[in-house]
């Protein structure tokens, strides 16, 4: 019997999309041991640190953005998970400004929730973006227009689409079998096709998508008859001139936008081998044949590498391992990282031009996310051990009602997410 590991990873990817539906927070025990390897210690050049004392966050909020002007906006649910809340605290952990999305069930008596949301900043206004969903079923997209104050400002209807992002005046979207990206007004016209992949190559993809200003971000896939043959890029669109550009690197992988950058990022190893097959005997464990085919077919990253694009030019940031994850950039050019040891340890650090300037360690429970810019680094952490449920397999052929009969029954764990912020200072 032979199994593929490019299914594998596509069935992977399946329950990725699936748990993007379920709020959840991860501990950072619960991050594989791959993350244990010790980091060397920085070079100390006279960067400040100072800590401050942890604060609740309502609806067991986590972070979701930072604002330029250095607001922390937390995305939180309340406990029938009927609400999802978008709001800022003060420094005393109250609610400033928010908004809120509510379930509703539409007139086929189904019970739409949201899923794939998230809130950035265009100019002076914020822009909620989220598919309307019942159980897997993904709706359409809608795009909700903020003030300062998180007051609605216009509602819009866009197509359905996993990869779809705004600046404020065009809507930009993949379909296609992710082999097209179009965009449109915010009403939905004037619909334009930006890029679509040659027919006479059938096995490219496209993948993620992120809208900065003019440009437009995105992965390139080039496929090859082999794992070897298989090419990466950034893709990047001019939305002013309709320009396309790509810059091959040796692995990209999912993008965001920071700080007014659009970023993406290599995985720590690539495929170099020369077919997508390996060889199972009937009854083996499968797992023991892809650690052995990873041996002699697969090239490990001694460092990590993101590619940044500013809009002006793309450029190459490398970090001291492969293991440290969502890069920001913050208003002064510092880069901001955190690699987690797999015991509660986790480890800031800080670059400029490609130089580790140092690095600040906490222990805490439950890491889950950190925002950082104009000398301020917040994140947010649970304070609990690992929990059974934490961890789930749900199957991707379950039908929306029982997925919706699932989330019912998931038990309600108590705990209480906490913020706290750590201020640094890089002495020129």
């Amino acid at each position: 019997m032979k199994k593929s590991i490019k299914a594998i990873a596509a069935v992977s990817a399946a329950l990725a999309m699936a748990f993007s539906c379920v709020p959840m927070t991860f501990a950072a025990e619960d991050v594989p041991a791959v993350q244990t390897e010790a980091e060397p210690e920085a070079k100390k050049t006279g960067v400040t640190f100072e800590e401050s004392d942890p604060i609740e966050v309502p609806y067991n909020g986590c972070i979701c953005m930072i604002a330029d002007d250095g607001t922390v906006f937390y995305e939180g649910t309340d406990t029938d998970a009927k609400c999802v809340y978008y709001f800022s605290l003060d420094e005393n952990g109250r609610m400033e400004k928010s908004y809120k999305v509510s379930r509703y069930t539409n007139d086929k008596g189904e019970n739409i929730g949201i899923m794939n949301d998230r809130l950035k900043q265009c100019g002076e206004y914020f822009y909620l973006i989220y598919s309307e969903a019942y159980g897997f079923s993904m709706r359409e997209t809608v795009i909700i227009k903020l003030d300062s104050e998180l007051n609605e400002v216009a509602k819009y209807r866009a197509p359905k689409a996993f990869n779809i992002d705004t600046n404020g005046e065009k809507i930009v979207y993949m379909k296609a079998n992710h082999r097209t990206i179009y965009s449109t007004d915010m009403d939905g016209k004037n619909k334009q096709v930006l890029y679509t992949l040659d027919q006479d190559s059938p096995l490219d993809v496209l993948n993620f998508l992120v809208v900065v200003g003019d440009y437009v971000g995105f992965q390139k896939n080039a496929g090859g008859s082999a794992p070897k043959d298989c090419k990466d890029y950034c893709g990047i669109i001019d939305l002013k001139t309709g320009e396309v550009t790509f810059k091959e690197q040796r692995s990209v992988q999912q993008l965001y936008e920071s700080n007014g950058k659009i970023i993406w990022y290599s995985e720590e190893s690539r495929d170099i081998g020369d077919s997508f097959m390996i060889t199972v005997p009937e009854g083996e464990d499968v797992s023991a044949y892809i650690s052995e085919h990873d041996k002699k077919n697969r090239e490990f990253f001694k460092d990590g590498e993101f590619y940044v694009f500013d809009g002006n030019e793309l450029s190459v940031i490398k970090t001291k391992s492969q293991r440290e994850f969502n890069m920001t950039v913050d208003d002064d050019g510092n880069v901001i990282t955190y690699v987690a040891d797999g015991k509660g340890n986790i480890t800031f650090k800080i670059y400029r031009d490609n130089k580790l300037l140092d690095t600040y360690t906490i222990n805490v429970k439950g890491f889950s996310k950190f925002v950082a810019n104009n000398g301020v680094i917040t994140f947010c952490y649970s304070g609990r051990d690992p929990q059974p449920g934490d961890w789930v397999t749900l199957d991707p052929n379950m039908s929306d009602a029982e997925y919706e009969e699932y989330l019912a029954s998931i038990p309600k764990i108590e705990y209480t997410m906490k913020s706290a912020t750590i201020n640094y200072s890089v002495n020129q």
